[in-house]
């Protein structure tokens, strides 16, 4: 169950940090050029440690 509950917070941050980025690309905060290095950014930070 805490497998579970650890993989259910990892994708709430995921889809968090989704929904921060859909509103920030459609707003124009986010510009087509940053998306490589804004994905590559999140990737790393939202890694979970072992």
């Amino acid at each position: 169950m805490e497998n579970f509950m650890r993989m259910l917070s990892t994708q709430a941050i995921l889809l968090v940090y989704m929904a921060v980025g859909f509103y920030c690309r459609k707003r124009g905060i986010i510009e087509k050029k940053m998306q490589g290095k804004l994905t590559d950014f999140v990737l790393r930070i939202t890694r979970c440690p072992v």
